[in-house]
Order: C-alpha cells, then structure tokens, then sequence
C-alpha cells in the first residue's frame, strides 16, 4: 500500500513546497529552499547546521551556531547569515573554510577537532597550505593538499588526527601528516574516525575501530578496491567503488548501513535495493545516496521527515533505500545530524528533515511536530499516518483573508554556558537501536583539548522521540569555571554519546 501511495503522490505532483509556503517544525519530508540564496559554489551539512559558499564566495551559515556567526552561542539561526571576514571562500566544511589560496580558516566553538584554538571570527589555521579539500569531524579535521597528501589536527582521544598526536597543548599543536597515504583524492572525517581514498582505488581508515581502523594507520583496507567515494558520520563509513555499488559499515542502530538493524554492519556486501550510485553521504542515523542521473535514495530512521518521503515517517526506520521525491537533477547529498540538502545541478539548493533549529533555513519558526499545510492541494501529516490528497478549498469572493502575524518563538540553548555554571536544557542524546532510555545518564565536562579536571555528574533522564533528554544546572569551579573553551560528553547505557564544546562569551 505504501508503495502504491508513493505513485501516486508522485503522479499528482504535490511533493515539492514552494520557497517560504511551509512553516518547519520538528522536521519535514517536503524539499525546502533556503531563503534569500541562489546557486552556490559549495555546501556542508554539519550536525545542526548548514554553510554555502555563494557565487561571489561569501559563506553563509543557519542553524544551530557558534561564535562568528551569531554572538550568541548556541543561537539558531532559520535563515542564512553572512560569516564576516570571509570572502574568498573555495570550500566548506563545518565551520572551516578553504580559501582560493589554499588556506584553511576556522571560527566558533563547534568542536575539538575544527580549529586549533576556536575562535569569535575566522582565522588561519597555521602550519597547513596548499590545500585542495577540507573534512571537519568532531575529533579531528583532515585536509586535502594540492600534492595528495592528508594532513590532520584536533584531539587525539580515540585517533582520527591518524598521528602520534599528543595531549600537550593541543591548542597550539600544527597540523600533522597522515604517513604512508600519499594519492589521495578524496578525505573524509568523522566523529571519532577520518578515511581517504587514493587514486588506486584503496581506501585508507584511522580512528575508532568500529567505522575506522589502527591509528596511525598501516596501509588501506584489505577488504576495499575500487572506492569512488567515500562519506563518514557518528560511527559509520560509507563508500562507493566504480560498480556504483554502495557498502557502509560500523554502527547500524537505526538500518542506517542499509541492513537490519543490529547494532553493527560489517559492510561486507553492497546494500541491497539500490541501483548505480554516483555519491553517498551518511548523518547521525541515516544515510543518502545519488545516481549518476541526479535520483535520490535515503535509509535508516525516518524520523524528522530526514527520508525525504512522505509516506516514510514517524519514528520507524527503513534499513530499504527509499526513494526521495519531489526532487529531480540531484548533484549530491549533504547530510547533518538528522537534515539532508541535496545541491542541485544548477546549483540551488532544497532541503529536508529536521528543522528544530532553523536547518533548513527557509526563515520559518518552529510549529508542533504534528502539522498540516492549508495550501490547496497540499499534503497533510499527523504521526506516521500515510499522506492524503486535500481537496481545492471553494473560494469565497466576499471573504478576504487578513494574515495573522505569527509571534517569534524564542528557542531556548540545549546547552547554556555562563561564568560559573553549565545549563543544560532538554539536551537531546539518541538512543541506539533496541535500547530504552535508562534513568540517569552522566554529564562531563572538561577543559577543552585537556584531561584534567573532569567534572562528572550522574542526572535524571527522560524519554523523548527516539532518544532521551536531560535538563540540569552544574555548578563550575576552579580550572573548569576559568576555562573559556570546554567539551562537554553526555553518555550512557544505550545512548550514543553527545560531544560539544562550549565557549564562555
């Protein structure tokens, strides 16, 4: 029946919204323009934001942001905003850029692994030129130099820098040389793992042994020939080879390798279903791919609309590549924590999923998760019930619509850092596949970039869609309250932990 459905919708040619015509809440499966942009050169996904490099290499970011975008850290953004300070900009990722000469600058407070030391406006990363490609993760960014070769930085924990990265003044440390991996042409960078692909087709991973491999690395995976592409999330890589076959790997708590759910996928064979894919991009819990002819399919939780289809929601998952509609001309998949853009080959952009922090970027505040659309002939969704054609509303000559003015809602930061405590506000942690949300879950914080001092604080938890929440006030002191940068990790049984860091204005 669904699949009937899915026909259907598509014959009648309701799935795409015009720019600006729906108000975003929780998420939707409808593409989405972003407001005020036209074509651009470049764009990046990155956990709950998005950055474009426009025509005249400006960048532009919304979402969920940081120092140097908004000088209100943790701020969401619904439409895009100029980053100051740059306008050269060839390429983007995170809250870094590559400028057209090669350099590598870098602002806010996102995470460990995008700059040295975080800054309020972007600034250069030392020790590193030349470069061709960037690849910003949670514990390290790799770049792509003009010779093939991958240089990393950020913090060491779990190996994603692929070098013998110390703990001593990571602010300050320069990037490092992956050794061994020369030829490459593509690098990817995760929350706890980096990858690149070499011009032999060999794919080379460090880091986190679920998704990644030994740190530093040895030599490419044996088990991979031929790779294309290659695309990296939480705890999850993704590649295609020549064939345009598809195979990821690591955690699969939500079907987001493409198999059952079960905890872990092998990637030992393509996923099933799919035809010949160009390119491929992975998320938090879901994962998106293109076809050399512009198609689009995404899998794994459906949630947040993050599927791209509208008779795939609710909070099930699809292990099945489903079809994304409504959308035409695909260039490539960029995807966030749980919101995916697809740039198109004319370089505009649409937007899917979650919008609980302006993502999506179409200027819109957020509405209930269960909403409905009252433009003629549009779709209307409540839960997971299945998408229905609306019946053409009779006008009424004498009746003229007067609009309402819709007052601003003001979002609350999940996390609210001030000069002597932590705030954390229904700060969201999703649940792995299978697992319920336990009691407590524990609160860290520390220095960023630092061992010690570790503040550690075990707090209540509460059950929300596809996760758990937790809302407390910690009380800094001592080196933690002088700190101005610090990483916070929410951790827990049967969650997967949430990294951020904070900067104190």
């Amino acid at each position: 029946m669904r699949r009937l459905l899915v026909v259907l919708l598509a014959l009648v040619g309701v799935l795409t919204a015009p720019a600006g015509a729906l108000a975003m809440g929780a998420g939707t499966s409808f593409p989405v323009a972003p407001s005020g942009i036209g074509a651009v050169l470049d764009v990046d996904a990155w956990h709950e934001q998005t950055c474009v490099v426009l025509a005249d290499r400006s960048v532009r970011c919304w979402g969920r942001v940081s120092y140097g975008t908004s000088d209100e850290p943790g701020k969401a953004l619904t439409s895009p905003t100029a980053v100051p300070g740059i306008a050269d900009a060839a390429k983007v990722s995170g809250t870094c850029v590559v400028k057209t000469d090669g350099t590598v600058w870098c602002w806010g407070d996102s995470w460990l692994g995008d700059t040295p030391k975080p800054e309020d406006a972007p600034a250069q990363v030392s020790g590193i030129d030349g470069v061709s490609d960037l690849a910003v993760g949670d514990d390290a960014t790799c770049a792509l130099r003009t010779d093939a070769t991958v240089w990393c930085w950020g913090w060491p924990r779990h190996g994603a820098t692929g070098s013998n990265y110390g703990w001593a003044n990571l602010e300050t440390q320069p990037p490092l040389q992956v050794a061994g991996l020369t030829g490459a042409t593509a690098v990817a960078s995760g929350q706890q793992h980096s990858c690149a692909v070499q011009s032999t087709g060999a794919l080379w991973c460090w880091g986190d042994g679920g998704a990644g491999g030994p740190s530093p690395p040895t030599g490419p995976l044996a088990t991979y020939s031929g790779i294309t592409g290659v695309a990296t999330a939480t705890s999850q890589t993704c590649t295609v080879d020549v064939t345009g076959a598809v195979r990821c790997r690591g955690d699969n708590s939500w079907g987001e390798a493409g198999v059952k759910p079960n905890g872990t996928a092998s990637g030992a064979a393509p996923i099933a279903g799919l035809p010949a894919m160009g390119s491929v991009a992975t998320g938090e819990a879901h994962t998106c791919a293109v076809t050399a002819t512009g198609t689009g399919f995404c899998w794994g939780l459906q949630a947040d609309g993050r599927l791209g289809n509208p008779a795939y929601g609710g909070d099930g998952t699809s292990e099945s590549p489903i079809p994304v509609l409504g959308l035409t001309g695909i260039q490539r998949f960029v995807t966030g924590d749980a919101h995916t853009c697809a740039q198109l080959t004319d370089g505009t952009l649409r937007c899917f999923g979650s919008d609980a922090l302006g993502q999506l970027g179409n200027g819109t505040e957020p509405l209930p998760a269960d909403w409905s659309i009252d433009t003629p002939g549009a779709i209307q969704q409540a839960d997971s019930t299945a998408p229905v054609r609306l019946p053409t509303p009779t006008p009424t000559p004498t009746a003229t619509p007067v609009p309402t003015p819709k007052p601003a809602v003001k979002r609350t930061p999940q996390a609210l850092l001030s000069s002597k405590s932590l705030t954390l506000s229904a700060f969201t942690v999703v649940l792995r596949k299978g697992a319920k949300c336990p009691k407590k879950l524990t609160i860290t914080v520390r220095p960023k970039g630092k061992a010690t001092p570790v503040l550690r604080k075990r707090v209540r938890a509460m059950s929300a869609a596809g996760g758990c929440t937790v809302t407390a006030t910690l009380q800094l002191t001592g080196k933690i309250a002088a700190a101005k940068h610090l990483a916070l990790t929410v951790s827990g049984a049967g969650v997967k932990p949430r990294l951020r860091a904070l900067t104190r204005a």
